[in-house]
């Protein structure tokens, strides 16, 4: 049937997205979510909007990547009986988008609902935790940012298999230098089981770098660095390592790479273009925003009619 067709076919969507296979394009999934929105049930629904934010933010399309997810929600929140786990995800992925438009307080919100959930004993502790305590780093509130990150480190050091956590130990190695906590820095870089320059990852790069900075090995910081803007691949990951060395050599009293990393990291600053980026996430929240308080509007008015009817 056409309804099995579309459904293998969205499988086919899932299974890429768990393999961490990236799509070329949106042409499959806008297909099934024409379907599903006529012919599917509320959790098909829940489902199809979900991979299509899941494949926007592949496309690195963040307006639409946010305007999906939230689809996503509202047919969870509509549906007793909605994938719990996958809605715990959809506000995994909505923190992160809102962190990389740098709107930190909405990135704040949805991790705090993604941790609500996954303490339900859906899901792994540790993301949440980090996700929390990244945005709290983010805003500045280093107290509770420590509180969030050390529930993170102890969720892993209790863990029966740490190799399972080499991501999550790499994003605390990143937190915990940026806090200046180089013991627990160190404890994590001696789990990280390998080395980003033998296979090369650009966030991995930065996060060793910002250890060895904060470890005062400056030398080391500086070859990471330059790994990542050599690569010449990752914008968002060249952004911060532009930012490093300019930093680094400031330091040293070093004026010539000084300003050249300056120019960098302004050219990098510039193409990235943050501002557009956060209007366009702004205009995004504030359609959902909007569709939460129609939908509350209408719920008040058909109570009230309810009650009328009765009396």
């Amino acid at each position: 049937s056409a309804y099995a067709k579309n459904k293998f076919d969205l499988l086919r969507v899932r299974l890429n997205d768990k393999a961490d296979h990236k799509p070329t394009s949106d042409l499959m999934i806008g297909q099934l979510v024409d379907y599903f929105e006529k012919e599917g049930n509320v959790r098909d629904k829940q489902e199809v909007y979900y991979y299509a934010g899941s494949t926007y933010r592949a496309l690195q399309d963040t307006p639409r990547a946010l305007e999906n997810f939230f689809k996503s929600l509202s047919y969870a929140n509509d549906c007793n009986d909605c994938d719990a786990y996958m809605l715990c995800c959809t506000y995994s992925n909505l923190s992160h988008l809102f962190y990389t438009v740098q709107d930190y307080r909405n990135d704040l919100k949805m991790a705090e609902k993604e941790l609500e959930i996954s303490k339900k004993g859906i899901g792994d502790l540790v993301i949440p935790y980090m996700h929390v305590g990244k945005a709290y780093l983010a805003l500045d509130s280093i107290p509770q940012a420590k509180e969030a990150l050390d529930m993170a480190y102890h969720e892993i050091m209790s863990s029966e298999d740490i190799s399972r956590h080499q991501a999550s130990l790499i994003h605390l190695l990143n937190d915990y230098s940026t806090l200046g906590d180089t013991a627990k820095a160190r404890v994590c870089h001696e789990m990280i089981e390998d080395c980003p320059l033998e296979h090369f990852s650009a966030f991995h790069c930065n996060a060793f770098a910002r250890y060895f900075e904060a470890a005062g090995k400056v030398d080391s910081a500086i070859i990471y660095c330059q790994c990542v803007l050599d690569d010449g691949q990752d914008i968002d990951n060249m952004y911060d390592a532009a930012k490093s060395l300019f930093r680094l050599y400031d330091r040293m009293g070093d004026k010539e790479n000084t300003n050249r990393y300056a120019k960098t990291y302004m050219a990098l600053s510039d193409s990235m273009d943050f501002g557009t980026r956060q209007e366009l996430a702004a205009t995004v929240t504030n359609a959902y925003k909007y569709h939460l308080d129609q939908n509350r509007e209408q719920q008040l008015k058909d109570e009230r009619n309810k009650t009328f009817n009765t009396l």
